[in-house]
């Protein structure tokens, strides 16, 4: 089996001011990879990502600034296990968002996108749509993705 840690919408520091180390700490310990969907703001907040020293998956956001989007992709294909996988940031508005976001991708699984703040996981099409919400949230929100074959669960925090 394979645990992901996502995060999206960090925003530091424009929406907030501090990384919540004592919320991610652990999962990030347990994790075996971790997946970064944008909106990061800036590029300290890929060097704490990368800083956990598990193998990271990440994408621009909208809100990057150009050192963010000139070293990371807009979107991303990574196979896990039997799964495949597309990764994106997303854009536009909330609703319809998923149906935009299909059509970036062939082929794929499970898309994880970010975006909208608000956490979402469920099959549509075919395919799984898994949003961890926004770390930027009063309540700081993220999410673990664990993949067994070709089997998907996820669990928002």
């Amino acid at each position: 089996m394979t645990k992901i840690l996502v995060l999206a919408d960090i925003h530091i520091p424009t929406r907030m001011f501090d990384f919540p180390f004592d919320k991610i700490n652990d999962y990030a310990k347990a994790c075996d990879l971790i997946f970064g969907l944008g909106d990061y703001v800036n590029e300290t907040i890929i060097d704490i990502i990368n800083s956990y020293g598990k193998k990271t998956f990440l994408v621009s956001g909208n809100m990057d600034n150009n050192l963010v989007k000139i070293k990371l992709p807009v979107k991303q294909n990574i196979k896990i296990e039997n799964v495949n996988i597309g990764i994106i940031h997303g854009w536009g508005a909330p609703w319809g968002i998923r149906n935009r976001i299909r059509h970036e991708f062939t082929d794929v699984n499970l898309i994880c996108y970010g975006h909208t703040h608000e956490q979402y996981f469920s099959k549509e099409n075919g395919i799984y749509f898994f949003n961890p919400g926004s770390l930027s949230n009063n309540t700081p929100q993220f999410g673990l993705l664990k993949i067994k074959g070709s089997e998907i669960s996820a669990e928002m925090i």
